[in-house]
C-alpha cells in the first residue's frame, strides 16, 4: 500500500491491461454493451436545456451544496502581483463564499468527485471573479459531446460508469485522479480548476491555473492499485454515517474553527505554437510548474440553505486583465462546468437514503430593539432583514415585521422577537433592505439596534447612525483598538470597511497647493451618507429664500447703483432679524469710532489675525512723529512695542492675486492698548511697499479720510474671513481631517468614535462652499468680493504659510503673542476659546485613556499611524518648503490628546466663531464691505461722504452680502452643541460616565459665560457652549 508521499495514479497502465484482457475474452470493444436509455437520454436532453439556459443567463444558482462565507487574504509575496489585478493584490483582505458539493450523489460518505466553487465579494450576487473547481488534476471532458456522456455515465450503475473509463486512457485516468472516499473534512481537499485563464501586461502574457489546496488530500484517493482497478465501484466505507454528515456536523467544525485551505496558482508563458496547454483535460506537471501558494481562504461562517441566502456565480465574469484561455478548436470550459452543476445536481439521487436522525440544534430568542431616525424621510417601506454573527456561528436572515403595522417608520422605536440557534455571544449584525427598490422609500436612516438574549440575558448594542440603502454589516459597539480585536470576522471587516472607504472617498487631484478635498464635481455627486439631512437642505433653503423675498420686495437686488447715504445702508440692513450685537454696533454710530474698530478686530467676525509687534516692520515705516499723539503713557513707539502694547495684522496673501473690475486692498494696519485697556488703530497703509503713493494714515488725519481708510482695512478683513478664515480654514481643512477619518479609521476604533460627531456634514459644508461660493459665473464670491475665479490662488497663497499649530488655541495664542490676558484685555475670543479648549482636551484625555493603556499602545496602532500619515501626505500637503508642523506619527498619548483635540475644537468652537458672527457684521456694508467699487487712495486728499458711497458696494452687491451672511449665520433646528450627545456612538458605561461630566462642564462654563457677558457693553456670544454645534456643518 502506498503512502501519502507515493500516491500514484496508475489509471494508464490499468486501461491498457483491462481493454487488451476484454478485447481477447469478448472480441469486442467494452463500450458496444448497451447502456440504459433513460439515463443516456434524460441526461442528453438536460445537457441540452442547461447549455442553452447557460447562454442567456451565464449563472451557476440553487441551493445544492454546503455553502460558507469567510475570507481570502492575499500573501504578500503574490506571484500574481505583476498583473494588477486590485483583488488579488498583496495584503488584499477579500471576503469570499465557498460553495461544497459532491458532483452526482446527495451523500457525503459515498465515493464521488468532490466540487467546490469560490466566489470573491461577500455579495449573493456575482462577484469580481468566481472559480470553480473539482478534485482531480484534469478534467473529464472538454465538450457538450464529451460532458452528455460523463453525465450519463456517473449517474447511472457501475457498468456505465465502467464503460465510460473504458472508453478511453484520458477517462480512466480522470476517474481515479477524481473520485475522493468520504474525507474528514471538506476543507483537507485538493480542488483544482481546470479553466486556463491569460493574463496579459504590457510586458508578458501569462496562462495561470488555480487550486484550492487542503492539507490532506492524498489520505482520501483511491490509495492501492486494486481499489484503482475497480474505480467504477461506489463505495461507502462507513454504512452508518448520514448522508449529510458534513452539513450537519464536521462543516460546523469547520467554521467554527476557522479551518484555512490555500488558493494557489501556477503559472506559465502563454505559447501560441503549442495547442494543448490550455486543454483541461491535460494537466501541468508540477515539477516544471510549481503551486505557488496566492492567498488564505479562512472560512467563518455557514451560509443558512436558502434559495435567498446563496450566492450565484459567475464564471465568465472576470476583473479586468484576466481572461479564460479557449482551447484551440474546443469549448469555454467556464462553460461546461455550469452546465454539469445544473444537470447533475438538479437530477442527484441517494445513494443511502436511510438517514440518522440529527438533534435540533439549541435555540435562544432575541428581543431586537430597532430605533429609526428622525430625520425628514428617516423611515423607509422596504423589507427589513437581519443576520446576526457570532463566536458560534450565524443565523439566517430574520425578517422583522408586525402584521398591520407599519414599521420603521421616522423616529420610531420597534420591538420584535426572533428566535435563532445559538451563536454565541454576537460579533456583527447584518441589515439587508428588500423591497421597495422602486418606491421613494427604499432608503433607511437606522440609528441602532439592541439585542438582548433571553437566554443568557446578555445585551449587545450596535450603533449605526447612517443611511442604508440596500445592505449593511455592523460590529456590535465595543470599541477596540486593532490590536484587541480578536474576533476574526470583527478583524477581517476592519480591513474591508476601510478599503471600501478608500475606493469611495478618493482623493483630488485637481487642487495642489490647498487642503486635500473629496474627489467630487458637485454637491449631488457626494456619497448619501456625507449629505446634508432633507429638513437641513429644506430649512436652509427657506432661510434664504426669506431674506431674497425681503430684498426683493424693497427692490434690492437688481439696483447696480450706489446708496444715497450710510443710512440707507441701515435701512437695507433690518431685512435680518436685529441682534444685540448689530445693535449696538449701529447705535449712535458706534461702528465709526476707534475702540468700536479695534473690539471687533478681537472679538468680530474674523478674530485670529491680530498679533503682537515687538519691532519695527521695514515695509511699515511707522513713526513716532505719526502715531506719538496716540500713545498715553508717555513712552516711544519702540518702547511701547517692548513693553507688549503694539499689535498689528498684515494682510499680504493677495498681493499677486489678481482683481477683477473691483477693488481690494493689500494693507498693514497698527494697533495700541491704552492705558485703559482699550485696543484701538494708530496706522494703516493700504498697500504693502511704502511709498509717495501709499500714504500712513493716522488718527491725526481728516475724519473721513481716516475712516476711509479702515474702511478699506475692513474690505480685505472680509476677504480673509470669507475666504481663508472660514471657507478654507473652517470647511476644507475639517473635510480633510473628516476624509482621512472615515478612509484610515474603522468605524468601531475609539478614535473614530470620538471624531464621528464632530464631522457631521464636514464634507457636505465643504462641498456646498465651493458649488456656491467659488464656482461658476453665479457664484457668490464672484458678486461681493474683488477676486472673481482667482480666489484659490488667495487660498494657495495662505495656506503655504499655514502651521498647524494654527489649530491648537494654547500654541497659536503663544506664537502670535496675544496669550496675556494683562497685556491684551477685552480678548473675548481668546478667554472663552481657552476655557473651551482645556476642557476639551480633558474630554479627549480621559476617553483615550480607557483604550490606551500607554504609549505604546498609540505607537503600536497602524490604523491611527495611517490616518495621521493620510492627513499628513493628502489633506495638509503644501508647496515645497517649510513645515506645516503635521507630524508623521502620533508616539504618546499627549500627542494624540492634543491631535484629536484640535480636530474637536477646530470644527466646532473655531467654526463657530467665524460662521455665526457673521450677518452681526456683514449686514452693514459701511462697516464691513467686501469688494470696494474705487481703488485705494493713493494721496491724502481730501474725503467727502459721496467719495465713500461711490467706494463702497452696490445696493445689489450688499443685498447678496446680507442674503448670504445671514444664510450661514442662522443656527439650524437639527444643530447637536457641545456637551449633547444625541447620538450613541461609545457603549461602554466608562465612556458615557465622561460624556455626562462633559455635557455638565459645558453647561458651567456656558453659565460662567453669560455672566461675564452681563458686565460687557457689547455681550460675546459666540463661544458659548450652548450655541457651538459640535461640527462644521453650516
Amino acid at each position: 500500500m502506498a503512502t501519502e508521499e507515493e500516491w500514484e495514479n496508475h489509471g494508464y497502465e490499468i486501461y491498457r491491461t483491462v481493454t487488451t484482457t476484454e478485447r481477447q475474452a469478448m472480441g469486442k470493444p467494452p463500450l458496444e454493451r448497451s447502456t440504459s436509455f433513460t439515463s443516456g437520454a434524460i441526461k442528453k436532453a438536460s445537457v441540452q436545456w442547461y447549455k442553452m439556459k447557460w447562454f442567456y443567463t451565464g449563472k451557476a444558482t440553487n441551493t445544492w451544496g454546503d455553502e460558507l462565507q469567510g475570507y481570502a487574504v492575499v500573501r504578500d509575496t503574490s506571484p500574481l502581483d505583476f498583473a494588477g489585478l486590485d483583488i488579488l493584490r498583496p495584503g488584499k483582505v477579500n471576503q469570499v463564499r465557498l460553495r461544497f458539493f459532491n458532483l452526482c450523489r446527495g451523500d457525503d460518505a459515498s465515493d464521488d468527485f468532490r466540487c467546490a466553487f469560490l466566489k470573491f465579494g461577500e455579495q449573493e450576487d456575482a462577484g469580481p471573479l468566481d472559480l470553480a473547481f473539482t478534485t482531480g488534476r484534469m478534467a473529464s471532458f472538454t465538450n457538450i459531446a464529451g460532458l452528455q456522456e460523463f453525465c450519463s455515465a456517473v449517474d447511472g450503475d457501475e457498468d456505465a460508469v465502467r464503460d465510460w473509463a473504458l472508453k478511453s486512457p484520458d477517462n480512466y485516468f480522470s476517474l481515479v485522479d477524481g473520485i475522493r472516499r468520504s474525507p474528514e473534512c471538506r476543507t483537507e481537499l485538493d480542488y483544482n480548476s481546470h479553466v486556463t485563464y491569460r493574463l496579459a501586461t504590457d510586458d508578458e502574457h501569462k496562462i495561470v491555473r488555480f487550486r484550492l489546496h487542503g492539507n490532506n488530500d492524498d489520505a482520501r484517493r483511491l490509495k492501492t492499485r486494486e481499489d484503482q482497478e475497480e474505480a467504477w465501484k461506489i463505495q461507502r466505507p462507513d454504512i452508518q454515517l448520514p448522508a449529510d454528515t458534513y452539513l450537519t456536523d464536521r462543516l460546523l467544525n469547520i467554521a467554527s474553527n476557522h479551518k484555512t485551505m490555500t488558493l494557489q496558482v501556477q503559472v506559465r508563458d502563454f505559447d501560441s505554437t503549442n495547442p494543448t496547454e490550455c486543454e483541461p483535460t491535460r494537466y501541468w506537471e508540477e515539477e516544471a510548474y510549481p503551486w505557488q501558494d496566492l492567498a488564505d481562504v479562512t472560512l467563518t461562517f455557514i451560509v443558512p440553505k436558502l434559495m435567498e441566502e446563496r450566492a450565484n456565480y459567475d464564471f465568465l465574469l472576470l476583473p479586468d486583465g484576466l481572461q479564460i484561455e479557449t482551447p484551440v478548436g474546443g469549448e469555454n470550459y467556464a462553460n461546461l462546468v455550469s452546465i454539469q452543476e445544473k444537470v447533475l445536481t438538479s437530477t442527484a439521487r441517494k445513494k443511502h437514503p436511510e438517514e440518522m436522525h440529527v438533534e435540533s440544534p439549541k435555540t435562544t430568542t432575541y428581543l431586537v430593539h430597532v430605533e429609526t431616525g428622525n430625520h425628514l424621510f428617516s423611515g423607509t417601506d422596504a423589507g427589513v432583514y437581519i443576520a446576526l454573527y457570532g463566536t458560534k456561528g450565524r443565523t439566517k436572515r430574520y425578517l422583522l415585521d408586525k402584521l398591520f403595522h407599519d414599521d420603521f417608520e421616522r423616529g420610531s422605536k420597534e420591538s420584535y422577537y426572533i428566535t435563532t440557534p445559538v451563536i454565541g455571544d454576537v460579533k456583527c449584525v447584518q441589515v439587508f433592505l428588500i423591497g421597495g427598490k422602486f418606491t421613494f422609500k427604499r432608503i433607511w436612516f437606522l440609528s441602532n439596534i439592541v439585542l438582548f438574549d433571553l437566554t443568557t440575558r446578555k445585551m449587545f448594542e450596535i450603533p449605526c447612525n447612517k443611511w442604508i440603502d440596500s445592505k449593511i454589516t455592523l460590529p456590535t459597539g465595543e470599541a477596540k483598538l486593532a490590536t484587541q480585536e480578536t474576533h476574526l470576522d470583527r478583524k477581517y471587516l476592519r480591513q474591508i470597511y476601510l478599503e471600501e472607504q478608500q475606493n469611495l472617498l478618493k482623493w483630488s487631484t485637481d487642487s495642489p497647493g490647498l487642503p486635500g478635498q473629496l474627489a467630487c464635481d458637485k454637491y449631488d455627486s457626494l456619497p448619501l451618507e456625507l449629505k446634508y439631512s432633507s429638513e437641513r437642505q429644506i430649512e436652509k433653503k427657506k432661510i434664504i429664500l426669506d431674506v431674497v423675498l425681503k430684498l426683493k420686495l424693497n427692490k434690492y437686488m437688481r439696483i447696480f447703483q450706489s446708496f444715497d447715504s450710510l443710512e440707507d445702508f441701515k435701512d437695507m440692513a433690518k431685512v435680518v432679524p436685529e441682534t444685540e450685537t448689530s445693535k449696538a454696533i449701529l447705535e449712535d454710530d458706534r461702528w465709526r469710532q476707534d475702540a468700536e474698530y479695534g473690539r471687533e478686530m478681537l472679538d468680530g467676525v474674523n478674530p485670529v489675525l491680530i498679533r503682537r509687534l515687538t519691532r519695527s516692520l521695514p515695509q511699515f515705516p511707522v513713526t513716532d512723529e505719526m502715531v506719538g499723539e496716540q500713545l498715553d503713557r508717555g513712552m516711544t513707539l519702540k518702547e511701547e512695542m517692548e513693553f507688549g502694547h503694539i499689535y498689528y495684522i498684515n494682510y499680504k496673501h493677495m498681493v499677486d492675486v489678481e482683481r477683477k473690475d473691483k477693488f481690494v486692498p493689500n494693507p498693514l494696519i497698527m494697533f495700541y492698548v491704552t492705558r485703559a485697556g482699550q485696543l484701538k488703530p494708530i496706522a494703516i497703509q493700504l498697500e504693502q511697499k511704502p511709498g509717495p503713493t501709499n500714504p500712513i494714515w493716522t488718527p491725526k488725519d481728516q475724519e473721513l479720510g481716516w475712516l476711509l481708510a479702515k474702511t478699506y482695512v475692513k474690505s480685505a478683513d472680509s476677504h480673509y474671513q470669507t475666504v481663508v478664515g472660514h471657507l478654507q480654514m473652517a470647511h476644507i481643512v475639517m473635510e480633510s481631517f473628516t476624509l482621512a477619518m472615515y478612509r484610515q479609521l474603522p468605524q468601531n476604533h475609539p478614535v473614530h468614535k470620538l471624531l464621528i460627531q464632530h464631522t457631521r456634514f464636514a464634507v457636505a459644508g465643504a462641498q456646498m462652499g465651493r458649488d456656491l461660493l467659488l464656482d461658476g459665473p453665479e457664484s457668490v464670491f464672484q458678486k461681493i468680493l474683488a477676486l472673481p475665479g482667482n480666489e484659490r490662488e488667495f487660498m494657495r497663497a495662505y495656506f503655504a504659510d499655514f502651521h498647524m499649530d494654527q489649530l491648537i488655541p494654547p500654541k497659536n495664542f503663544a506664537e502670535r503673542g496675544v496669550d496675556d490676558r494683562e497685556l491684551l484685555p477685552g480678548y473675548h475670543y481668546r478667554d472663552d476659546a481657552m476655557l473651551v479648549w482645556d476642557k476639551i482636551a480633558e474630554y479627549v484625555e480621559k476617553v483615550l485613556r480607557i483604550f490606551y493603556s500607554n504609549d505604546s499602545d498609540v505607537k503600536e496602532d497602524s490604523e491611527l499611524q495611517e490616518f495621521v500619515k493620510d492627513i499628513r501626505e493628502n489633506g495638509m500637503t503644501k508647496r515645497p518648503g517649510k513645515s506645516n508642523g503635521f507630524p508623521e506619527t502620533l508616539k504618546t498619548i499627549k500627542e494624540l490628546t492634543e491631535f484629536a483635540s484640535m480636530i474637536i475644537f477646530h470644527s466646532s468652537v473655531y467654526h463657530a466663531s467665524m460662521n455665526f458672527s457673521q450677518s452681526d457684521y456683514f449686514s452693514f456694508g459701511p462697516n464691513y464691505p467686501g469688494a470696494m467699487r474705487r481703488a485705494p487712495p493713493t494721496s491724502k486728499a481730501p474725503v467727502t461722504e459721496k467719495d465713500i458711497m461711490e467706494a463702497l458696494p452696490t445696493k445689489a452687491d450688499q443685498a447678496v452680502s446680507i442674503a448670504f451672511s445671514h444664510y450661514l449665520s442662522e443656527p439650524l433646528s437639527d444643530e447637536i452643541y457641545l456637551g449633547e450627545f444625541k447620538e450613541s456612538f461609545y457603549t461602554e458605561t466608562e465612556v458615557r460616565d465622561i460624556l455626562d461630566w462633559f455635557a455638565d462642564e459645558m453647561s458651567e462654563i456656558s453659565r460662567q459665560i453669560r455672566a461675564r457677558n452681563d458686565d460687557l457693553e457689547i455681550p460675546y456670544v459666540y463661544l458659548i457652549p450652548d450655541n457651538i454645534p459640535k461640527s462644521a456643518g453650516q
